[in-house]
């Protein structure tokens, strides 16, 4: 049997982080949405750098934050890992985002626009690859094979996709010596986006048609803190799952 156990605390505080992220990315792309606008009916005048980094700024919060959303949906899970992956992409995303909206629009230091500039391209990339991987790993607990194998497919598209861009954009001349190269870029662009419009449908059609079940059964047990302390003080040193499988034991 296998024991999941969830502290109220922690089930809390990823919906209260949820919660925000939500009304982060209402209020970031209504702002974006007005200043945009505002500035098509002013005919542009209203356009200068100020107004541009802010309409920037707002922007790119909002894709952050949607990007993090999306990595916040198996941080609670046993596979929050790759979620906190994601949300490191995320920041990294935001922090290289800021450092190019934010410098001088007139500034001539080419070098360090387009280090910054490649290093907001892998960045936006990795967080929105891993936006994708996070959201379908939702399905990696379903045991159907046809499943199994789309997942599997899907992801390694998006790896052959990001490792293809990222050798390019550190060095331009493999571009020059393979100029088919983009033909890989896209066959595995498109078997990516097949694959995750696919393994979601598969998974509700053959829902009911999932192999049967062995012996494991998977129980998810939510536990206040004194039960928690309370567990842990009458089984110190035990991983808390094996602690609540020795009461129900005991009481068998």
């Amino acid at each position: 049997m296998t024991t999941d156990t969830t502290r109220p605390e922690l089930t809390a505080r990823l919906k209260g982080i949820r919660r925000a992220l939500v009304i982060i990315i209402i209020v970031a792309f209504a702002v974006s949405a007005a200043i945009g606008i505002w500035l098509i009916i002013s005919g542009g005048e209203a356009m200068t750098e100020t107004t541009g980094k802010i309409l920037g700024t707002t922007a790119l919060i909002g894709g952050v934050s949607l990007t993090a959303l999306c990595h916040l949906a198996i941080v609670g899970r046993a596979i929050r890992a790759v979620g906190f992956v994601g949300l490191a992409a995320s920041l990294a995303f935001l922090i290289t985002g800021l450092m190019l909206i934010w410098q001088p629009w007139n500034s001539s230091n080419y070098e360090y626009t387009t280090n910054v500039g490649k290093a907001f391209q892998l960045s936006i990339m990795a967080a929105i690859f891993l936006a994708q991987v996070n959201l379908l790993l939702l399905l990696s607990q379903r045991k159907h094979r046809a499943i199994q194998i789309s997942l599997y497919v899907t992801f390694a598209a998006i790896v052959v996709v990001y490792a293809i861009v990222t050798l390019v954009t550190f060095n331009e001349e493999i571009a020059m010596n393979w100029p088919d190269l983009w033909r890989f870029i896209a066959v595995a662009a498109i078997i990516d986006a097949l694959g995750t419009i696919v393994s979601p449908v598969l998974g509700l059609v053959l829902k009911s048609k999932e192999p049967a079940a062995d012996e494991t059964v998977r129980v998810n047990l939510t536990l206040t803190s004194d039960q928690v302390a309370a567990l842990e003080s009458a089984h110190p040193g035990m991983p808390l799952a094996d602690a609540v499988l020795a009461v129900i034991s005991a009481k068998k």
